[in-house]
Protein backbone atom coordinates (compact mmCIF):
# COMPACT_ATOMS: atom_id res chain seq x y z
CA UNK A 1 0.00 0.00 0.00
CA UNK A 2 1.39 3.45 -1.10
CA UNK A 3 1.74 6.48 0.97
CA UNK A 4 -1.85 7.81 -0.59
CA UNK A 5 -3.71 5.11 -0.03
CA UNK A 6 -2.78 4.16 3.60
CA UNK A 7 -3.54 8.20 3.95
CA UNK A 8 -7.35 7.28 2.41
CA UNK A 9 -7.76 4.63 4.73
CA UNK A 10 -6.95 6.33 7.40
CA UNK A 11 -9.32 9.57 6.50
CA UNK A 12 -12.07 6.68 6.20
CA UNK A 13 -12.33 6.42 9.83
CA UNK A 14 -13.09 9.70 10.48
CA UNK A 15 -15.81 11.88 10.26
CA UNK A 16 -14.20 14.91 9.56
CA UNK A 17 -10.81 15.93 7.89
CA UNK A 18 -8.94 19.48 8.61
CA UNK A 19 -7.30 20.72 5.06
CA UNK A 20 -5.60 23.67 6.16
CA UNK A 21 -3.60 24.73 3.57
CA UNK A 22 0.01 26.85 3.90
CA UNK A 23 -1.64 29.72 1.98
CA UNK A 24 -4.79 31.69 1.21
CA UNK A 25 -4.28 32.57 -2.31
CA UNK A 26 -6.73 32.88 -4.70
CA UNK A 27 -7.02 29.07 -6.19
CA UNK A 28 -5.06 27.84 -3.82
CA UNK A 29 -6.46 24.43 -3.19
CA UNK A 30 -4.40 21.16 -2.67
CA UNK A 31 -4.82 17.20 -2.04
CA UNK A 32 -5.35 17.81 1.23
CA UNK A 33 -8.93 19.15 0.24
CA UNK A 34 -9.38 16.15 -2.68
CA UNK A 35 -8.14 13.47 -0.20
CA UNK A 36 -10.74 14.36 2.46
CA UNK A 37 -13.16 14.13 -0.90
CA UNK A 38 -11.80 10.68 -1.47
CA UNK A 39 -12.54 9.37 1.96
CA UNK A 40 -15.60 10.28 1.70
CA UNK A 41 -15.13 12.32 4.94
CA UNK A 42 -16.45 15.95 5.35
CA UNK A 43 -14.05 18.61 5.00
CA UNK A 44 -13.00 21.35 7.54
CA UNK A 45 -11.14 23.99 4.83
CA UNK A 46 -8.84 27.09 5.46
CA UNK A 47 -7.53 27.98 2.32
CA UNK A 48 -7.90 29.83 -0.83
CA UNK A 49 -10.73 32.67 -0.48
CA UNK A 50 -12.48 31.30 -3.30
CA UNK A 51 -12.82 27.54 -1.79
CA UNK A 52 -16.12 28.19 -2.62
CA UNK A 53 -15.81 27.84 -6.23
CA UNK A 54 -13.73 24.44 -5.21
CA UNK A 55 -17.22 23.03 -3.53
CA UNK A 56 -18.08 19.21 -3.98
CA UNK A 57 -21.72 20.24 -3.53
CA UNK A 58 -23.79 23.07 -2.19
CA UNK A 59 -23.56 22.42 2.10
CA UNK A 60 -20.55 19.73 1.26
CA UNK A 61 -17.85 21.64 3.98
CA UNK A 62 -17.02 23.44 6.41
CA UNK A 63 -14.97 26.68 5.74
CA UNK A 64 -12.90 28.29 8.57
CA UNK A 65 -12.32 31.83 7.70
CA UNK A 66 -10.40 32.93 10.67
CA UNK A 67 -10.21 31.52 14.37
CA UNK A 68 -12.69 33.07 15.47
CA UNK A 69 -14.63 31.00 13.54
CA UNK A 70 -13.08 28.07 15.63
CA UNK A 71 -16.26 28.04 18.41
CA UNK A 72 -19.07 28.43 15.37
CA UNK A 73 -17.56 25.54 13.47
CA UNK A 74 -16.93 23.56 16.57
CA UNK A 75 -20.53 23.61 17.31
CA UNK A 76 -21.40 22.90 14.02
CA UNK A 77 -19.42 19.96 14.35
CA UNK A 78 -20.91 18.83 17.68
CA UNK A 79 -24.54 19.29 15.82
CA UNK A 80 -23.56 17.48 12.89
CA UNK A 81 -22.13 14.34 15.42
CA UNK A 82 -25.71 14.10 16.90
CA UNK A 83 -27.72 14.73 13.63
CA UNK A 84 -27.12 11.82 11.78
CA UNK A 85 -29.74 13.38 9.22
CA UNK A 86 -27.69 16.54 9.00
CA UNK A 87 -24.08 14.89 8.47
CA UNK A 88 -25.46 12.46 6.05
CA UNK A 89 -26.61 15.44 3.53
CA UNK A 90 -23.43 16.71 3.69
CA UNK A 91 -21.98 13.56 1.91
CA UNK A 92 -25.40 13.26 -0.24
CA UNK A 93 -23.07 14.26 -3.32
CA UNK A 94 -21.57 10.66 -3.47
CA UNK A 95 -24.99 9.33 -4.06
CA UNK A 96 -26.32 12.75 -6.39
CA UNK A 97 -22.90 13.45 -8.31
CA UNK A 98 -20.81 16.44 -8.07
CA UNK A 99 -22.68 19.78 -8.50
CA UNK A 100 -21.66 20.85 -12.34
CA UNK A 101 -18.85 23.28 -11.45
CA UNK A 102 -17.45 20.73 -10.05
CA UNK A 103 -17.12 18.00 -12.65
CA UNK A 104 -16.43 21.59 -14.92
CA UNK A 105 -12.79 21.46 -12.56
CA UNK A 106 -12.57 17.96 -12.20
CA UNK A 107 -12.50 17.38 -16.02
CA UNK A 108 -9.30 19.96 -16.06
CA UNK A 109 -7.20 17.51 -14.87
CA UNK A 110 -7.57 15.10 -18.23
CA UNK A 111 -5.68 17.21 -20.45
CA UNK A 112 -2.06 17.33 -19.22
CA UNK A 113 -0.44 20.58 -18.72
CA UNK A 114 2.19 19.91 -21.21
CA UNK A 115 -0.58 19.42 -23.91
CA UNK A 116 -2.17 22.26 -22.90
CA UNK A 117 0.84 24.17 -23.70
CA UNK A 118 1.14 22.87 -26.94
CA UNK A 119 -2.81 23.55 -28.01
CA UNK A 120 -2.10 27.16 -26.84
CA UNK A 121 0.71 27.24 -28.99
CA UNK A 122 -0.59 25.70 -32.45
CA UNK A 123 -3.34 28.19 -31.69
CA UNK A 124 -1.26 31.28 -31.64
CA UNK A 125 0.67 29.82 -34.99
CA UNK A 126 -2.94 29.10 -36.59
CA UNK A 127 -3.92 32.65 -35.96
CA UNK A 128 -0.85 34.21 -37.32
CA UNK A 129 -1.57 32.03 -40.23
CA UNK A 130 -4.81 33.36 -40.90
CA UNK A 131 -4.18 36.69 -40.36
CA UNK A 132 -1.07 36.23 -43.10
CA UNK A 133 -3.96 34.62 -45.66
CA UNK A 134 -6.55 37.68 -44.90
CA UNK A 135 -3.86 39.86 -46.05
CA UNK A 136 -3.36 37.85 -49.46
CA UNK A 137 -6.98 39.00 -50.01
CA UNK A 138 -7.88 35.26 -49.20
CA UNK A 139 -11.33 34.76 -48.25
CA UNK A 140 -11.36 35.18 -44.11
CA UNK A 141 -14.82 32.69 -43.53
CA UNK A 142 -17.76 30.61 -44.42
CA UNK A 143 -20.30 32.72 -42.69
CA UNK A 144 -23.06 32.96 -45.96
CA UNK A 145 -26.26 34.15 -47.11
CA UNK A 146 -29.31 32.22 -46.28
CA UNK A 147 -32.56 32.21 -47.50
CA UNK A 148 -34.20 35.40 -47.70
CA UNK A 149 -31.04 37.57 -47.36
CA UNK A 150 -30.34 36.46 -43.23
CA UNK A 151 -26.68 35.72 -42.83
CA UNK A 152 -25.90 32.20 -41.74
CA UNK A 153 -22.99 32.41 -39.40
CA UNK A 154 -20.03 30.07 -39.56
CA UNK A 155 -18.49 29.59 -35.54
CA UNK A 156 -15.83 26.93 -35.19
CA UNK A 157 -16.19 25.23 -31.57
CA UNK A 158 -13.86 23.13 -29.90
CA UNK A 159 -13.96 21.10 -26.82
CA UNK A 160 -12.23 22.57 -23.97
CA UNK A 161 -8.64 20.54 -23.94
CA UNK A 162 -8.84 19.83 -28.23
CA UNK A 163 -6.97 21.49 -30.73
CA UNK A 164 -9.19 21.10 -33.87
CA UNK A 165 -12.33 22.57 -33.99
CA UNK A 166 -16.00 21.91 -35.53
CA UNK A 167 -17.61 23.72 -37.76
CA UNK A 168 -21.29 25.07 -36.04
CA UNK A 169 -23.77 27.18 -38.30
CA UNK A 170 -26.14 30.00 -36.77
CA UNK A 171 -28.78 31.74 -37.85
CA UNK A 172 -28.19 35.34 -37.73
CA UNK A 173 -31.61 35.89 -36.56
CA UNK A 174 -31.18 33.68 -33.44
CA UNK A 175 -28.16 34.74 -31.72
CA UNK A 176 -28.86 33.50 -28.65
CA UNK A 177 -27.58 31.32 -26.47
CA UNK A 178 -30.18 29.13 -26.46
CA UNK A 179 -29.84 28.85 -30.64
CA UNK A 180 -25.76 28.59 -29.71
CA UNK A 181 -26.40 25.60 -27.85
CA UNK A 182 -28.27 24.24 -29.90
CA UNK A 183 -26.33 24.89 -32.70
CA UNK A 184 -23.31 23.38 -30.84
CA UNK A 185 -25.42 20.13 -29.40
CA UNK A 186 -26.49 19.26 -32.76
CA UNK A 187 -23.04 19.60 -34.59
CA UNK A 188 -20.87 17.77 -32.04
CA UNK A 189 -23.74 15.09 -31.67
CA UNK A 190 -24.44 14.44 -35.71
CA UNK A 191 -20.60 13.90 -35.34
CA UNK A 192 -21.05 11.59 -32.28
CA UNK A 193 -18.57 13.35 -30.44
CA UNK A 194 -17.01 11.48 -27.53
CA UNK A 195 -16.03 14.20 -24.61
CA UNK A 196 -12.56 14.39 -23.67
CA UNK A 197 -13.08 13.30 -19.91
CA UNK A 198 -15.01 10.41 -20.80
CA UNK A 199 -12.53 7.88 -20.63
CA UNK A 200 -11.43 9.27 -17.22
CA UNK A 201 -14.17 10.25 -15.05
CA UNK A 202 -15.31 8.06 -12.54
CA UNK A 203 -18.52 6.31 -12.44
CA UNK A 204 -20.56 8.22 -9.51
CA UNK A 205 -22.92 6.19 -7.85
CA UNK A 206 -26.49 6.10 -7.94
CA UNK A 207 -26.37 6.64 -11.76
CA UNK A 208 -26.90 10.28 -11.77
CA UNK A 209 -23.92 11.11 -14.54
CA UNK A 210 -24.06 9.20 -17.73
CA UNK A 211 -20.51 8.99 -18.40
CA UNK A 212 -19.95 7.11 -21.41
CA UNK A 213 -21.88 4.55 -23.80
CA UNK A 214 -23.23 1.25 -22.03
CA UNK A 215 -21.08 -1.36 -24.15
CA UNK A 216 -24.31 -1.21 -26.50
CA UNK A 217 -23.84 1.99 -28.29
CA UNK A 218 -25.80 4.05 -25.83
CA UNK A 219 -25.13 7.95 -27.23
CA UNK A 220 -23.23 10.02 -24.45
CA UNK A 221 -25.38 13.41 -23.24
CA UNK A 222 -23.62 16.37 -23.95
CA UNK A 223 -24.04 18.87 -21.58
CA UNK A 224 -22.43 22.70 -22.12
CA UNK A 225 -21.18 24.29 -19.25
CA UNK A 226 -19.43 26.86 -20.86
CA UNK A 227 -19.49 29.04 -24.13
CA UNK A 228 -16.19 31.23 -24.70
CA UNK A 229 -13.75 32.41 -27.16
CA UNK A 230 -10.71 30.92 -27.38
CA UNK A 231 -7.58 32.15 -25.74
CA UNK A 232 -9.61 33.15 -22.60
CA UNK A 233 -8.23 32.17 -19.26
CA UNK A 234 -9.61 29.31 -17.29
CA UNK A 235 -10.67 31.90 -14.46
CA UNK A 236 -11.96 34.37 -16.77
CA UNK A 237 -13.93 31.19 -18.66
CA UNK A 238 -15.45 29.38 -15.28
CA UNK A 239 -16.15 32.78 -13.25
CA UNK A 240 -15.74 36.25 -14.96
CA UNK A 241 -17.15 37.69 -18.42
CA UNK A 242 -15.40 35.66 -20.70
CA UNK A 243 -18.69 33.30 -21.11
CA UNK A 244 -21.41 33.82 -23.31
CA UNK A 245 -24.37 33.45 -21.06
CA UNK A 246 -26.05 36.06 -22.40
CA UNK A 247 -27.83 36.82 -25.56
CA UNK A 248 -25.82 40.57 -25.96
CA UNK A 249 -22.76 39.01 -25.30
CA UNK A 250 -23.35 36.19 -28.38
CA UNK A 251 -24.84 38.39 -30.79
CA UNK A 252 -21.67 40.59 -30.03
CA UNK A 253 -19.05 38.03 -29.71
CA UNK A 254 -20.46 35.97 -32.92
CA UNK A 255 -21.65 38.98 -35.05
CA UNK A 256 -18.64 41.02 -34.52
CA UNK A 257 -16.20 38.30 -35.56
CA UNK A 258 -16.65 36.51 -38.91
CA UNK A 259 -15.95 32.94 -38.29
CA UNK A 260 -15.81 33.22 -34.71
CA UNK A 261 -13.41 30.66 -32.51
CA UNK A 262 -15.24 29.50 -29.66
CA UNK A 263 -14.32 26.87 -26.95
CA UNK A 264 -16.79 24.51 -25.12
CA UNK A 265 -17.38 22.93 -21.84
CA UNK A 266 -18.96 19.40 -21.92
CA UNK A 267 -19.82 18.24 -18.02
Amino acid sequence: MDTKEAKADVLQRYKFTLAFENSRELDYVTEKYIQALEAGSVPIVIGATNIADFEVAPNSMLVLESMEDVPRVAARMQYLLQNKTAYNEMLAWKATGPQDKFLALLDLSVVHSSCGLCIHLATRIRAAEEVSQRLQRQPPCSCRQGPGGAVVHHVLVRERGRFESRDVFLEGGNLTVAGLHAAIGQAFNKAEHVPIWQPHRPDFKGGAREVGGDGGGAPIELRIYRVYQVGQTQRAALYGEASLDTDLKVAEVVGANPCAKLEVIFI
